[in-house]
C-alpha cells in the first residue's frame, strides 16, 4: 500500500471510530496530527474522484481536523487558510500559490 493508501485508509477508520456521527454523501472526517499539505489535497482528490494538479513549492505540515465535512470545503478551506488559489473544473482540481 503507498502512502496515500495507508493516510485514505486511517481516514476511512476515523470515520468507522465515531459511530454517533455518521458522515454522508461527500462528507467525511479528516483528523491528522500532523499531514503534509500535498498529501491532504491528494486524499481530497481520491476521495473526490478528481485528479490533482498542485504546485511543488507549496509545503505545509501540521494538525488537520474536519468532521463530518463536505470533502469541497476542506479543499477550499485549506486552500483560504494557506493564501492558495484553488479551482475545481473538468474533474481536476489545481492549487497554486
Amino acid at each position: 500500500m503507498d502512502i496515500r493508501g495507508a493516510f485514505f485508509a486511517t481516514l476511512l477508520l476515523s470515520q468507522c471510530a465515531f459511530a454517533n456521527e455518521k458522515c454522508v454523501g461527500g462528507e467525511l472526517r479528516f483528523t491528522f496530527n500532523k499531514l503534509d499539505i500535498k498529501t491532504a489535497f491528494s486524499i481530497l482528490a481520491d476521495f473526490s474522484g478528481n485528479k490533482l494538479v498542485i504546485d511543488p513549492t507549496i509545503s505545509w505540515a501540521g494538525p488537520l481536523n474536519f468532521g463530518c465535512t463536505p470533502w469541497r470545503t476542506v479543499a477550499e478551506d485549506l486552500a483560504r487558510t494557506h493564501n492558495l488559489k484553488l479551482e475545481i473544473k473538468n474533474g481536476t482540481i489545481y492549487v497554486a500559490k
